[in-house]
């Protein structure tokens, strides 16, 4: 799945793969054998270009789980969008769903009400301020390594 992609794509991909099967297990571990499970992931691939491997991780691994998968799109990165977009999801009822908290502040007290009327929530991407309601987070350490990266430049340029 992941051959023929290298580097940060390879993450975003392989960063929602882990996470869409974080969802499935989740739900599996509290409902029954048969169920065929509803997962929605609340992308931002309309506004943040780099999203798409997301977006294609997360279908190829629904796919491969069987899993009944749909994906959202957030209008925009305002704090009122992205609360919108929480509640537009959770008024779906799916049985699990992938958030990032992109805005960890303004996201997270909407979150933590959405984790009370959903089954399962996995956080990806971006880590929520309070982990506690969800189910797991799944991210990379790209923060890290931008933090690294910019202090290898900082050096050479002097």
């Amino acid at each position: 799945m992941i051959r023929g992609l290298c580097g940060w794509r390879a993450k975003l991909v392989l960063v929602a793969v882990v996470a869409l099967a974080a969802a499935a297990a989740a739900v599996s571990a509290t409902a029954s054998s048969k169920a065929k499970y509803r997962i929605i992931m609340l992308s931002a691939s309309n506004v943040i270009p780099g999203w798409h491997g997301y977006d294609r991780g997360a279908k190829e691994m629904a796919a491969k789980l069987g899993v009944d998968f749909s994906i959202a799109q957030w209008a925009s990165l305002e704090p009122k969008d992205l609360i919108a977009g929480i509640n537009a999801v959770v008024a779906q009822h799916p049985d699990a769903a992938l958030f990032s908290a992109v805005n960890d502040k303004a996201e997270q007290g909407t979150l933590a009400q959405a984790a009370k009327r959903l089954k399962k929530i996995v956080i990806f991407d971006s880590p929520a301020v309070d982990p506690a309601p969800f189910a797991a987070y799944v991210g990379s350490p790209a923060a890290a390594e931008g933090r690294a990266t910019a202090d290898v430049r900082a050096k050479l340029v002097g």
